[in-house]
């Protein structure tokens, strides 16, 4: 078969996936003039003329989208804007051409766009060449020109940009008026098509260009730039409050003939308290306001920008919830409104799962569960943008499993039960993690054994919104799978980190997966030596790298180190890192990534005595600080919300009291060597899937009125480090 066959087969595949599958309603059909656009399209050379017209009626079933749209989403946007002054009362401007899947660069998302595809199948491309054109035809962004690359095509069929629109206005923030128009056709360069358009002597001080559609449709905006300027002229400064004892980084909008002196005096709001930094980082002062100002200055002349520094104190509260019996925390995630869910189990209820829902202020608004299963019934939780909350763990009670099943239940916002399935096969099955879909749906992974007393294997389950099985794959490598967490990344790639037993090396060790958008199998990753090595939690960074964090017990000199490492979407270890205490044995088992700095919760034991353990990291991975976690509080795993604070859910045993220690010493070493790529069956399972009629009731429990004398524990969760004690 011809690597165009191939190509064609696959986008039909694709297409079907991104539209849910057969199952789902047929698309409507094609406008007339596309359908015999689609009638008219030549058959490939090489390819079967059957099968061509056999992809013919799933393509136009697949991609019937009525009407063209122009181009939307952050993938979409313009983000290289540009502006520079002519000297003779012009400017010109400056940019790239974004149109996801448009491959050929003609202006719309269309069946041609396969081709250029084809022609250049398997070219990568690495950072510092976003404007070629393998980073063009890598509509999936992993890096590879791959048949990947055919969804994008499928998912923005006939996306159009028919011109842009150069704008103006007073304020970063609008209002815009337009000022020029550009035509899409203009655009030229062998790779990413670039844009450079001469405006007259704007009175608007900032722009930015917005595409169009055929219709005058407009699509998302650019980044604003701003008018440069000979004399020196602050427009704004951002942040202009933060957060006690906490850093921050200062940027102001600025224009002026270069070089320009800066003067920053944060009025005893900071330290330092001056910078003649462009951007500086500084920490903050003592709750309270502060008269601030930064002046800036060059040949030309000087300009002063007074504001108000506003240093808040970050809100504190801990809260306990608990039975007779021992309660025990399993998860916690926080919603885009800054609303926190906690899971875990309670012996009270036989064992029972648990869901808690906390307003941001601490007061509790839900409680619910909904099996008398086993222990940890529920493991992993995820909570999606519509603020849908997915449950999943093992079950024995419910499922097709004789030994166990993996259940998978759907709470809305307000904790009321939408649906729940169970999913596996004769023996055992465990659901292990769960990564929310936008549109409502969710990824599980877990453990799958194939016979009595079998190795386990990976499986992963795509649902929907209405908890329809999508798909169901299956990862089959020489060994036993451990799975610990799954993180859907910005670009819709799927990550599962855990462990990965290799009768080979007779020891468990470090296992990255990773699924493209689609769910289609990327690459898997595995790493560690002669001892027990597992990932146990991981995040998505910013610039598109996997951050895993675990243990292991032979890196070093000693047993018992933290790992942590970043991959590339390429799957190429980053760097990593060995953390170590002379008190015990670290270890990772939770970690929150606020925006550049990294919160790790684990532990620091030494087979008697230890602390709970709470570490800030830099981006560089290296410690800023730690604090240890006294008392009866066990098993910390942290979240965080979009204002920065940090939840810490635990269980707390044996007293009500607390205290944070001194700093933690932990020193780092770097780790020497990279993965390896085990090797393993790609493909489906062929799982039993049922609805269950489950009730969610509310359980009975006490709110903060712990009874220290009890052999019992609660769960806790906490906001910001409250000092000792509950309050």
């Amino acid at each position: 078969m011809s690597r165009l066959r191939l190509l064609i087969t696959a986008i039909v595949l694709l297409a079907f996936a991104a539209c849910g599958g057969a199952s789902h309603t047929p698309a409507p059909h094609l406008p007339a003039d596309t359908a015999a656009q689609l009638d008219e399209l030549p058959c490939p050379e090489g390819v079967d003329a059957g099968l061509w017209a056999e992809l013919r009626d799933a393509l136009e079933r697949a991609l019937g989208k009525a009407v063209s749209t122009p181009p939307t989403g952050q993938a979409n946007r313009v983000d290289d804007l540009a502006i520079a002054d002519n000297g003779d009362g012009t400017f010109t401007l400056g940019w790239h051409y974004r149109n996801l899947g448009d491959y050929d660069q003609d202006g719309t998302v269309a069946l041609e766009d396969i081709i250029p595809l084809a022609a250049h199948f398997q070219e990568t491309w690495e950072a510092g060449m976003e404007d070629s054109l393998a980073a063009v035809i890598d509509g999936s962004g992993n890096g590879r020109v791959g048949i990947e690359d055919v969804t994008p095509i499928a998912q923005h069929y006939q996306t159009d940009v028919d011109h842009y629109g150069i704008e103006g206005a007073e304020s970063s923030e609008g209002p815009w008026a337009l000022v020029s128009e550009a035509a899409q056709s203009g655009g030229t360069g062998e790779g990413r098509l670039e844009y450079v358009e001469t405006i007259q002597s704007p009175a608007a001080r900032w722009h930015r260009v917005a595409a169009y559609d055929g219709e005058g449709n407009p699509g998302e905006p650019s980044n604003a730039v701003l008018r440069p300027s000979n004399e020196p002229i602050i427009y704004e400064i951002a942040p202009t409050s933060g957060y006690q004892h906490e850093e921050c980084t200062f940027t102001a909008v600025v224009s002026g003939a270069e070089p320009l002196t800066y003067a920053w005096d944060f009025g005893g709001g900071a330290s330092p308290n001056t910078s003649s930094q462009p951007s500086p980082t500084v920490t903050l002062s003592d709750a309270g306001e502060y008269s601030a100002t930064l002046t800036i200055s060059n040949s030309y002349g000087e300009a002063s920008y007074p504001f108000t520094l506003t240093v808040n104190a970050r809100n504190t509260w801990a809260h306990t919830w608990g039975t007779t019996a021992t309660e025990t925390p399993t998860g916690v995630a926080v919603a885009d409104d800054g609303t926190v869910y906690l899971i875990g189990s309670s012996q009270h209820i036989a064992n029972g799962a648990l869901l808690l829902k906390y307003e941001s202020d601490g007061s509790l608004q839900s409680a619910r569960t909904w099996s008398q299963s086993l222990d940890y019934c529920a493991v992993d939780l995820a909570v999606g943008h519509d603020g849908s909350v997915f449950v999943v763990g093992p079950t024995k009670n419910y499922g097709p499993g004789e030994v166990s099943s993996a259940l998978i239940v759907k709470f809305d916002a307000n904790c009321n039960l939408q649906w729940a399935r169970a999913w596996g096969g004769p023996w055992r099955t465990s659901g292990r993690a769960v990564a929310a879909i936008p549109g409502g749906g969710c990824f599980v992974a877990g453990e799958r054994s194939e016979e009595a007393y079998g190795l386990d294997k990976l499986f992963v389950l795509e649902l929907d919104s209405d908890g329809n099985l999508l798909q169901q794959k299956a990862w089959r490598p020489d060994g036993f799978v451990y799975v610990e967490a799954a993180e859907l990344a910005p670009d819709g790639s799927l990550y599962i980190a855990g462990g990965l037993n290799n009768p080979s090396v007779t020891n468990t060790e470090c296992l990255l997966v990773k699924y493209d958008p689609g769910l289609s199998f990327r690459w898997a990753r595995q790493c560690g030596w002669d001892a027990d090595d597992k990932f146990q939690a991981l995040d998505s960074l910013g610039n598109g790298r996997i951050l895993v964090a675990g243990s292991t017990d032979i890196f070093g000199s000693g047993t018992g180190q933290a790992l942590l490492a970043t991959y590339t979407p390429q799957g190429d270890l980053d760097e990593g890192w060995l953390y170590s205490s002379e008190l015990g044995a670290v270890q990772w088992d939770s970690l929150s990534v606020v925006e550049h700095t990294l919160y790790l919760g684990g532990d620091v034991w030494n087979g008697e005595s230890g602390v709970r353990l709470i570490a800030e990291l830099l981006p560089d991975l290296s410690v800023q600080r730690t604090m240890g976690l006294t008392g009866g509080v066990w098993r910390p795993l942290l979240a965080h919300n979009e204002e920065k604070d940090i939840y810490i859910a635990a269980f707390i045993w044996g007293t009500s009291w607390w205290n944070w220690t001194e700093e933690v010493a932990i020193s780092r070493t770097q780790i020497e060597g990279g993965a390896t790529e085990p090797s393993g069956e790609i493909g489906d399972w062929d799982g039993t899937f049922v609805e269950l009629d489950l009730e969610a009731t509310v359980p009975e429990g006490r709110i903060d009125d712990f009874d220290p004398a009890s052999d019992s524990a609660d769960l806790v969760l906490m906001k910001n480090f409250p000092e000792q004690g509950l309050q």
